[in-house]
């Protein structure tokens, strides 16, 4: 280290710089020591960056030693008002077991840090109470993926510019001309230096006037080495970027001005794409990168299988693999193992009960072994509560839903989607610990309402985060992935199986009797044929009088004639013939199963149905219906039916009563318990989302018991439960999905017949529909049975509670929430290209303007020809409204004969010129050539004539001389008279095209208008022979030509087209001598008889514009042709480029129109500023999310709240979260409860009004019905006031279940409203909240507790 002596000084900077600098004048020490580097390359390139980067240059004064000082650095000096270390270059990333049970860490560039690493951005810590949920003070994790275009921070920016060099040149640039360094900004900084150089006198430190250059050198030498570290072994993309930019390139391509890749056309990614190989470990330098132009470009994110030789590579895991299972593995099993333990994502697609859950078992296992956390995610509540008890005997495993929250610390976590996307949004710590996020049945993406959730998850997961999806068969499976791949940066590995497990075989049941339709995937049609046939016969007329008295109708839905009494006749609800055959062949709906008749004969058909099936061994069973009051009245109308034995009731019995053991004793003995628990002991059961919370757990755990027999369920029960069945049965093939009756889709049907075919014990599932009525039509049955199922789509849609949680992080916008949803997917894909056609876009314009403007002896300036470009534009678009109008009139056909003169647009040039009609080709052979086809809209638009014109010079013309091939017209009329026509062709090789009908001339001789176009010359005037469209007509002049027109169509009659030249010449001389400059056209209404006032007005305006267009001097311009290809080419290239920077921007997303309005609603009601700060009303809005976000804010901040009682106001909250229809609404109990409620339905017809006002499609009215119901305002305030269970069920026709899953959604909604309270400091409604959610607690109700006694139980 050098000696220290005065006059040396020591320098400390504001933040910890120490630098050693001595003053003016004083000899200096021979030697500076430079930046200190670790050594990481040789010797030789250590001295080159030294070199480079470190010497000092400086010109004028700056560089003088003796005037300025030297500096001696002891540190690394960087911006004196930067406080924060440098982001390090390079992160340490955990290495994962290998086959040996052998971990480690490897050192890797922080910006290519692999995927699956455990890297987090930083977070703040947080408290324990909001460990789990996170807080709105807590930033969310960065997204993974695809790199944000969002706002950068400030020091991104600043380091960004530092490195360009642009600071340089500025200092550079005012030191040579003598002032002081400049003070402009910082970059990226609104205020403040980027350098000592850069602040005002009053904020440099003390001695720093000559370090400037030296701070600044080193920052940008920070960000070059620091910062902008990148992968040697990855691929360049410099060569690339040149390519892109090279002008000279992209001229050179001559007519391709934005030539497509083929290769990206096609999805593939180009050479060099950083692709993974099947049976390959991704290594780091294989991975693709996010500025990798080859993962921009659309590189392969799904992978198909991706392992070779998967019997020996899992055999060689087999000794260590982290769970090990009673069974052999199927083989698309053991794929998805070897990649997790490969540390890859994974897309698992199988039919129900395929086995799919057993990957999710082993994720928990790794995650287990590695001590990190698993995350199990499913579409609803029934499953979630299912995977926990299967779960709890192998792993420790916490259960988050809406209705429990048990054991939060576990390291593996089942929960429903909503509550994981609440802890993304809110930056909960425990996502950092997160290994693995599965999410089960994802085919509920499509889920109109609940669907954006999946996608809000998978975009906003971090990087560190693998994923395991697993779904159902369906059709798009590789798009999806291929989705979830590129949003995510990884390749998603797709496996799976289109093999069921129990192969199922389906069956009609009609009158007592079963016909196979369908065995594996073979459709029988013979069945349904029987079917319909014995159902023929029933209905057949009867023979005798006492028949037809037996067949009348009885009124008990029995459908009909013919419909039978006794053993075999089902007489379903909603008698009558009505609906398609799906729907009757379940009885559809109505009340004539009320009766007790009905009854009777319903409970006979099932009765005779269930002892059918007993007899075959095909119990249990499973019947699917699509209405819950349908599901109780089968069962209860089955009360005789007894299944089980003195053992089974014994055990059932036991079994209700630990699980009950936890009620109160009023609540064990409530209605629906007692009626449930003496079904269940006869073998019979109901599950819907009607039943409470605890018995619907009972029934779930008896059935995979196998001591429920038979059970009548909704669909909810196929989601995803483990609970296979011998035998599925369809009540009914139509529901109600909540706007109108429909018929089942196939991926529905697929789902609940999955049920059917217990895995190790039956052979064959089997699967009946019921046909109580009619016979389904076969192609219906069809379609159901063999039919796609249905394709992932994107169900993304905007919320405010997601544009206010992403706007009040700064690194996040919106815009790119919505265009990594699956709904931007092809359009983000397509990107790439699109940029790159942009940028060589870019240089062809810069080159067509570079050219020189085309020679003139009339001077005619280029605004004048940009002026005819625009005229010429209106007269097209006017073209567009009028042509199937016009041309569809008999007076304008009748004006198109030969003969006529006519102005033409050539497609090529988009000039018009001068032509004569000389005929035209005879649809269907029925008129002659020459006479006007049929009328009639667009078919006369699109009708063909033969059009002699005389072409202007253009560019265009001479490039690509004419349309379609060229014949030249014969020198002379000596031997080229053409021969007579014949049935395969005229004139030698040409053959005449279908509808063609040559015209004959006086000798009979037949004459053909030969190849078109066909060009020629006349007295040194060109003029050109060809087939124009009758929509490329842009005028229909007065004039007609003497000369037979038609003639010239003979190839050799060359006599012909020279006076049909003739005559257009002399037309031309007289409109170039007049003033309008074109010939006078015919009048609309007078000569083409249009009457139609619209229609008259724009023919008179497009009139107006050719006259003005007419009379330009540049319409008599020689050089007209090329100075308007000029002025054609740059503007067509303008509007194409203006198109792909429209396709680029955010503008172009397609729900950014309603982005904007929903801002603007925000803005207008008070949540976000004008510059879309959120505001006090915006954090509390983030805070609400079972209700209606803007209603519940409302009611906070208008004090609707502040007055009531707490039971008042859990009671008022019950609006919010009551989502069924109730035929029984009672008035509020107090006066002060219906005045909040009047009050609650003005805010929310205010808010309505307001979404209205900003373009939204709502109306107010509609808004207070789909937010507020307060069917159970009454029920909710007696349950808080203390009320028995067994009296609260008689004030309302709502279920109980439904009733208990209410108040577990109030008792979330208190939290909220509590959160809210605590970010606005409002202590009363805090307290008030916490008294309201002490009320609603039952042991009825399952809260943060174990709602089953499931240890004791099982």
């Amino acid at each position: 280290m050098l000696p220290v002596q005065p006059p040396f000084h020591w320098c400390v900077g504001a933040d910890g710089t120490i630098a050693l600098q001595c003053g003016e004048g004083d000899d200096l020490p021979p030697l500076s020591l430079g930046l200190p580097l670790p050594r990481k390359t040789p010797e030789d390139a250590r001295k080159e960056l030294e070199d480079e980067f470190l010497t000092y240059r400086l010109e004028g004064e700056a560089g003088d030693v003796a005037k300025c000082g030297h500096l001696v650095i002891t540190t690394c000096v960087g911006p004196l008002l930067r406080l924060e270390p440098f982001a390090p270059s390079t992160t340490v990333e955990s290495i994962l077991p290998d086959e040996d049970g052998r971990i480690g860490y490897r050192v890797v560039p922080a910006q290519e840090a692999e995927a699956g690493s455990l890297l987090r951005r930083p977070h703040a810590a947080q408290a324990s109470r909001e460990y789990m949920r996170g807080s709105l003070g807590s930033l969310p994790f960065a997204p993974g993926g695809e790199e944000l275009e969002a706002t950068t921070s400030a020091t991104d920016r600043a380091a960004a510019e530092a490195a360009s060099g642009a600071w340089l040149r500025e200092l550079e640039e005012a030191l040579a001309a003598g002032v002081p360094p400049p003070r402009a900004c910082a970059p990226g900084l609104p205020h403040g230096a980027f350098g000592a150089w850069a602040l005002p006198e009053t904020g440099r430190p003390p001695g720093s006037g000559a370090s400037p250059a030296a701070a600044t050198l080193q920052t940008a030498g920070q960000a070059a080495l620091g910062n902008g570290s990148v992968d040697p072994t990855a691929p360049s993309g410099a060569a690339d970027v040149a390519e892109l930019l090279d002008v000279d390139a992209v001229q050179a391509a001559g007519a391709n001005i934005l030539p497509p890749s083929p290769a990206r056309l096609s999805g593939r990614a180009p050479a060099g794409a950083a692709t993974v190989s099947p049976g390959r470990t991704m290594t780091l330098s294989q991975k693709p990168t996010l500025g990798s132009k080859a993962a921009a470009a659309g590189a392969e994110w799904a992978v198909r299988g991706g392992v070779r030789d998967l019997d020996a590579e899992f055999e060689r895991l087999r000794p260590n693999l982290a769970h090990n299972f009673p069974f052999e593995l199927d083989r698309f099993q053991k794929e998805a193992v070897v990649h997790l333990e490969r540390g890859h994502s994974v897309f698992v697609a199988a039919h129900t009960s395929a086995g799919k859950t057993m990957v999710a078992e082993y994720a928990l296992a790794l995650a287990a072994r590695h001590c990190t956390r698993a995350i199990y995610t499913s579409p609803i509540k029934t499953i979630s509560n299912q995977k926990f008890r299967d779960f709890t005997s192998q792993f420790e495993v916490g259960l988050l839903t809406g209705d429990a929250s048990i054991k939060p610390e576990a390291a593996a976590l089942i929960m429903t989607t909503e509550i994981l996307r609440s802890m993304l949004y809110k930056g909960a710590d425990v996502i950092r610990d997160v290994e693995w996020v599965i999410f089960d049945e994802v085919h509920y993406v499509n889920d109109a309402e609940r669907g954006v959730v999946w996608e809000e998850v998978i975009i906003m997961l971090p990087a560190h985060v693998n994923l395991i999806l697993l779904s159902a068969t369906v059709p798009n499976v590789m798009e999806f992935a291929g989705w979830v791949g590129r949003t995510k940066r990884k390749v998603l590995y797709v496996t799976g199986t289109t093999k069921r497990p129990v192969p199922l075989e389906h069956s009609l049941y009609f009158a007592g009797q079963l016909y196979p339709i369908c065995r594996g995937d073979t459709f029988l049609p013979e069945g349904a044929a029987q079917a319909r046939l014995a159902r023929k016969k029933k209905i057949a007329v009867p023979e005798t009088r006492r028949d037809e008295k037996r067949a009348r109708p009885t009124g008990r839905g029995d459908g009909g004639p013919g419909a039978g009494r006794g053993r075999g006749a089902s007489h379903g609800r909603g008698g009558g013939g009505g609906g398609s055959a799906a729907g009757r062949a379940g009885g559809g709906r109505g009340g004539g199963a009320n009766s007790n008749s009905g009854l009777r004969s319903e409970r006979s058909a099932w009765t005779e149905l269930i002892n059918d099936l007993k007899k075959k061994t095909l119990l249990p069973m499973v019947c699917f219906c699509f209405s819950k009051k349908r599901v109780d009245l089968l069962a209860d109308n089955l009360s005789g039916l007894d299944l089980t034995s003195a053992a089974e009731k014994a055990e059932v019995h036991l079994f209700c009563d630990r699980s009950l053991a936890r009620l109160r004793g009023g609540d064990r003995e409530l209605p629906q318990i007692l009626r449930v628990r003496a079904m269940l002991k006869r073998g019979l059961g109901v599950h819907h989302a009607g039943l409470l919370p605890i018995v619907k757990e009972v029934v779930e755990m008896l059935f995979c018991r196998g001591l429920i027999k038979v059970l009548f369920s909704t669909e909810t029960f196929a989601m995803g439960v483990n609970a296979p069945a011998r035998t599925v049965i369809f009540q009914s093939l139509r529901k109600h999905d909540g706007t109108a009756f429909r018929t089942l889709l196939a991926g529905e049907y697929t789902q609940m017949a999955g049920r059917a075919g217990r895995r190790g014990l039956d052979k064959v599932g089997t699967v009946i529909v019921a046909c109580w009525e009619d016979i389904p039509d076969e192609g219906e049955l069809r379609r159901l049975l063999t039919g796609r199922a249905t394709q992932l789509e994107s169900r993304f849609r905007l919320t405010y509670s997601m544009i206010l949680n992403l706007l009040r992080v700064e690194d996040l916008k919106v815009e790119d929430m919505l265009k990594r949803s699956f709904a931007e997917f092809h359009a983000q894909r397509a990107a790439p290209e699109a940029r790159e056609a942009l940028a060589a876009g870019k240089a062809a314009l810069a080159a067509l303007r570079a050219r020189p403007w085309p020679a003139s002896r009339r001077g005619t300036p280029r605004a004048e020809v940009e002026r005819y470009w625009a005229l010429t534009q209106r007269i097209e678009a006017l073209d567009a409204l009028l042509q199937d109008a016009t041309l569809a009139t008999r007076g304008a056909q009748q004006a198109l004969v030969p003969g006529r003169v006519v102005l033409i647009r050539h497609r090529a040039s988009g000039l018009s010129e001068l032509g004569a009609v000389c005929g035209a080709p005879a649809a269907g052979g029925s008129r002659s050539a020459g006479l006007a086809g049929s009328s009639g809209g667009s078919a006369a638009a699109g009708r063909q004539y033969y059009v002699l014109s005389l072409p202007r010079p253009s560019p265009q013309r001479d490039e690509a001389g004419g349309e379609g091939p060229a014949g030249a017209w014969p020198a002379n009329g000596a031997g080229a008279a053409a021969a007579p026509p014949t049935a395969s062709g005229a004139g030698g090789d040409f053959e005449a095209p279908p509808g063609f009908v040559l015209r004959v001339d006086r000798s009979g001789t037949g004459a053909g208008p030969g190849p078109l176009p066909r060009r020629g010359e006349v007295g040194g005037v060109p003029f050109t022979l060809q087939e124009v469209a009758a929509g490329d007509i842009e005028a229909i002049c007065r004039a007609r030509l003497k000369a037979d027109a038609a003639a010239a169509l003979d190839a050799g009659d060359r006599q012909a087209a020279a006076a049909v030249v003739r005559g257009l010449q002399r037309v031309a001389e007289e409109a170039e001598a007049s003033e309008a400059g074109d010939p006078p056209v015919l009048d609309p209404v007078a000569d083409l008889k249009l009457h139609q006032l619209e229609l008259v007005e724009t023919i008179h305006e497009r009139q107006a514009l050719l006259q003005e267009r007419a009379a330009l001097p540049c319409h008599r311009e020689p050089a007209l042709g090329e100075m308007f290809a000029a002025v054609r080419s740059e503007a067509l290239l303008s509007a194409r480029l203006n198109a792909l920077t429209h396709q680029l921007s955010d503008a172009s997303l397609a729900q950014m129109p309603e982005f904007r309005q929903r801002v603007e609603v925000l803005r207008r009601l008070g949540y976000i500023a004008q510059d879309n700060t959120v505001q006090l009303k915006g954090r509390v809005a983030c805070e609400m999310n079972s209700g209606d976000e803007l209603v519940a804010t409302e009611l906070i901040f208008a004090g609707v709240l502040a007055e009531l009682a707490p039971e008042e106001a859990v009671a008022l909250l019950s609006a919010l979260v009551f989502q069924e229809k109730s035929e029984i609404e009672a008035a509020p109990p107090t006066e002060a409860l219906a005045e909040a409620c009047q009050h609650a339905a003005a805010l929310a017809w205010q808010a309505g009004q307001a979404q209205q006002d900003c373009g939204l499609d709502i109306l107010p009215d509609e808004f207070v019905r789909s937010t507020l119901r307060f069917g159970l305002v009454e029920v909710v305030y007696e349950w808080a006031k203390g009320t028995p269970f067994k009296d609260i069920c008689e004030l309302t026709d709502v279920m109980e279940g439904s009733i208990v899953r209410a108040v577990v959604r109030l008792d979330e909604t208190c939290r909220e409203f509590r959160d809210a309270a605590r970010v606005m400091g409002n202590v009363a409604l805090f307290q008030q909240m916490e008294a309201a959610q002490a009320a609603i607690k039952r042991d009825v109700v399952p809260l943060n507790k174990d709602t089953m006694g499931y240890r004791d139980a099982s």
